[in-house]
């Protein structure tokens, strides 16, 4: 083997093993803030009070801009609802809709010590919220996220929704769906995270396996056995001929 041939082997491993590092970082990540995520579906009654919220949410954010000439964001925003004055600024979105939340399972029948817990929880356990104003309201569900931070309040919370006290409140009721439910989230990789598996040497079906953390099989790598995925099929791999072998070929 050539001095340069040496050195393209060592290049190789060196992106197979920062690709290996970049997937797993990325899976770990990925399923760590999915699991301190959950989504909720509002219908009815409860879906007016949170449509309501975001009205008065985005009307104040509006105002606000147009009087301080203020930029976006949740921190603005959240000045722009109190009409532009010091006093009575109302609590982040992401906390209202929590309340909101809250406050609407207690009226489906939730059980303690789960409503105590939940209504104790402060708002630095919600890190943000995904809740946008549709341009149009159907007679669908509005669906809407909350995410917990990693703090002993927000796990508290989180785990409180996962309870089995939660999940009753939550059931359906002879044939009629409560106004607020709740799923946990699932971990969904985004594109960069597939194109490093792809690099890597995984096909779409292999991928699906890795993502449910199986081992051999459709998760072991491009052959289906549980080979390093770091090693990229030869094929793929780069090379380099002497002046002179394409033509002896």
């Amino acid at each position: 083997m050539s001095d340069v041939e040496a050195r393209l082997a060592a290049v190789e491993d060196h992106l197979g093993s920062v690709s290996k590092l970049a997937a797993a970082t990325a899976k770990g990540q990925g399923k760590e803030r999915t699991g301190r995520l959950v989504v909720v579906f509002s219908t009815g009654g409860f879906k007016e009070r949170v449509l309501e919220i975001l009205r008065q949410w985005d009307a104040g954010a509006a105002a606000f801009k147009n009087a301080e000439g203020g930029e976006g964001g949740e921190g603005g925003r959240g000045s722009a609802a109190s009409s532009g004055a010091g006093e009575g600024r109302p609590p982040p979105l992401k906390y209202q809709l929590y309340q909101a939340m809250v406050e609407q399972l207690a009226t489906q029948g939730l059980g303690e010590p789960v409503l105590t817990t939940l209504r104790a929880t402060p708002g630095s356990a919600i890190e943000s919220t995904t809740a946008k104003l549709p341009e149009s309201i159907g007679d669908g569900a509005f669906i809407f996220t909350l995410l917990f931070q990693p703090n002993l309040e927000g796990l508290a919370a989180r785990a409180a929704l996962q309870s089995t006290t939660a999940k009753q409140a939550v059931q359906k009721k002879g044939s009629i769906w409560p106004e607020c439910g709740i799923k946990p989230a699932r971990f969904a990789p985004g594109k960069y995270h597939r194109e490093v598996l792809q690099f890597q040497g995984y096909s779409e079906e292999d991928q699906v396996g890795y993502f449910k953390g199986k081992k051999g099989g459709k998760g072991g790598g491009r052959d289906g056995r549980n080979a390093a995925p770091g090693k990229r099929a030869a094929s793929h791999r780069l090379s380099v001929s002497a002046p002179g072998d394409a033509k002896r070929r």
